[in-house]
């Protein structure tokens, strides 16, 4: 007896040793394998939302840019059609170009972005408003008063023309840059992207006009309407729009040159210590990440010409991955640009940083505190368990007045209280389960006597209107019209089919008790079908359907239950009327040899 004692005491030290590493290790794994697969998915995840991110990104801004170009410069060609329009009903002369400064005055305020509104004759007269950078506008007339010359006159406040002039230089409108783009062209054209010259001779900004010939009432160009933009407005656009941290978008033209930019770069050069500027081209801008995007396309698409289409790529400069989206725009005739726009991916990375530093130190933490918890689990859940053990084996081998004794209010306690409770709850469970199977049996015979009850009930009148039916058919009450003789005939099979339908409930009956007896005789079977095709006709309906009894006449008779054999062509035969459009429905029996089958 001591030894068997000590043996006990060896099996639950073992039992203990065992169960700890059974709660602490797949605890651990489990936490392990989690929140590495879980940090592992979250930075694949991220980089992929990243791409997400900065694809969603680059379109949104093209698209903006895109918008806010095609907003910006509609308006000039609308100004332009008004004052042709107005010329044309005589709200402008072109015979006298100093009444039109008022007339010019109220588009300039109406219009703040536009920068001037101009007209050129073919006689080299002109006329212009022109706004200042600090927004005052001025008055350029030449005619034939000013003898070739260009007469520049300040706006004040009030609109009104501030004597004498303030500048006169040579001016020959036929000789601009927005004048021979419409000849040119021969039609409503923008001009190329030129510098706008004062009146020493130095380059004051860059911009393009757009311009519209004007004809008689013959057919004669009278002239040319223009409206010219600078360039910096959209600058001023592109600067204000948010690209990530440090993302950057210009436009340039096919030939590589800038016409905008998000920085605040020069656009334009002055070689040497000439006055007039040049133009800046993108592989020669100081931003590196413009130079370098504008070297990537130069080198992945051999030049600016061939970009076609809408594309977004990827390149590497200074050890770092950058995306990048081109867009080709084009607005009427005259520009064929390409917005460009590029954003480092270290912009949104730095989430991606955190998170996988937040991950490890969330694994770590997980991991000590899962130890930590299996320990103690393993320790509160062992002695409990092992009295369950103890008492389930007891009500294994039957004994039913076995007893937990376990102080826990938590699922181990519950569950020493439903051991104590299951031998009384079995005893009153088979109890209960036996009164509940005869009362099942009872209700079942009920049934049985109701299904008989009523079937004898309607099976009554079912037979007395049939018998009417066919005694009227047959004659017994004088000739019928054909409408009579084929409602008859519908009632007296509709009268069949139920009286067929309440045999179907009594067999279906009779077949759960196993109690289903056949009427075995020898019977016709085409003879059998014969009279349910007939039977069927009414069911066809409007539909395009022919029944077809290909039943051999020599067919010899077969032992069978007439009824029963009724009842089962009568639902083939329905069957096949009601998943069957058009064609036909043809019944066929051919007779199998058993015994050379069997062999």
């Amino acid at each position: 007896m001591p030894t068997q004692y000590l043996d006990n005491s060896n099996q639950k030290t073992s039992r203990k040793t065992s169960l700890r590493k059974v709660f602490v290790l797949p605890i651990v794994l489990q936490i392990m394998f989690a929140v590495g697969l879980t940090g592992w998915l979250s930075l694949r995840n991220g980089q992929k939302a990243v791409n997400n991110v900065a694809s969603q990104l680059l379109n949104g801004v093209t698209t903006r840019v895109d918008e806010h170009l095609e907003s910006y410069l509609a308006i000039s060609p609308l100004i332009n059609q008004v004052n042709r329009d107005a010329i044309r009903l005589n709200n402008l002369d072109v015979e006298n170009l100093w009444s039109w400064q008022p007339y010019l005055l109220k588009q300039m305020q109406l219009f703040p972005n536009i920068s001037s509104i101009s007209f050129g004759s073919t006689k080299g007269e002109a006329v212009w408003l022109f706004r200042l950078e600090d927004r005052r506008l001025q008055l350029g007339i030449s005619d034939y008063l000013t003898a070739g010359n260009i007469e520049q006159y300040t706006i004040n406040r009030q609109g009104k023309i501030i004597e004498p002039p303030i500048k006169s230089f040579p001016y020959d409108p036929k000789s601009q840059p927005w004048y021979q783009a419409v000849i040119e062209a021969g039609n409503p054209t923008w001009s190329k992207i030129y510098p706008w010259i004062d009146g020493n001779g130095s380059t004051v900004n860059f911009g393009i006009s757009n311009g519209l010939p004007y004809y008689d009432e013959q057919g004669i160009r009278q002239g040319i309407l223009n409206v010219h933009l600078t360039l910096d407005k959209i600058s001023q656009f592109l600067s204000k729009l948010k690209i990530g941290k440090s993302g950057k978008v210009f436009i340039v033209e096919r030939s590589g040159l800038i016409v905008a930019t998000s920085t605040s770069e020069e656009l334009f050069i002055a070689p040497g210590n000439e006055k007039k500027l040049q133009r800046l081209p993108a592989l020669e801008s100081s931003v590196p990440v413009i130079q370098a995007s504008a070297q990537y396309l130069q080198k992945t698409f051999f030049g600016l010409t061939k970009i076609n289409q809408s594309q977004q790529l990827c390149f590497e400069f200074n050890n770092q991955r950058h995306f990048l989206e081109i867009k080709p725009v084009k607005y009427g005739l005259g520009i064929d640009w390409i917005i460009v726009v590029v954003v480092p991916e270290a912009d949104f990375m730095e989430e991606i940083y955190i998170q996988r530093r937040n991950t490890i130190l969330l694994w770590l933490v997980a991991l000590g505190l899962a130890i930590l918890g299996g320990i103690l689990t393993s320790r509160w859940v062992i002695k409990p368990i092992i009295s369950l053990n103890k008492a389930a084996r007891g009500f294994a081998e039957g004994d039913w007045q076995q007893k937990v004794d376990i102080k826990h209010s938590d699922e181990l306690g519950e569950l020493a209280n439903s051991f104590n409770r299951m031998a009384v709850q079995l005893q009153e469970s088979f109890s209960t389960l036996e009164a509940k199977n005869s009362d099942l049996q009872r209700l079942d015979k009920l049934k049985d006597e109701f299904l008989a009850n009523t079937s004898h009930e309607l099976r009554t009148p079912l037979n007395g209107m049939i018998g009417i039916a066919e005694s009227m058919l047959d004659g017994a009450t004088g000739k019928l019209s054909k409408a009579q003789q084929k409602n008859l005939l519908m009632i007296a099979q509709s009268g069949h089919r139920l009286t067929s339908l309440v045999n179907d409930i009594l067999d279906f009956s009779k077949l759960k008790h196993e109690n289903l007896e056949l009427q075995l005789k020898p019977v016709g079977i085409r003879e059998i079908t014969e009279v349910v095709v007939t039977f069927c006709q009414s069911l066809i309906g409007s539909k395009n359907l022919e029944l077809v009894n290909s039943i051999p006449v020599d067919l010899p008779a077969v032992y069978a239950d007439e009824n029963r054999l009724d009842q089962i062509l009568y639902n083939l035969i329905g069957n096949g009327i009601k998943f069957t459009e058009t064609g036909k429905v043809e019944i066929s029996v051919k007779t199998i040899d058993l015994l050379s089958q069997s062999l």
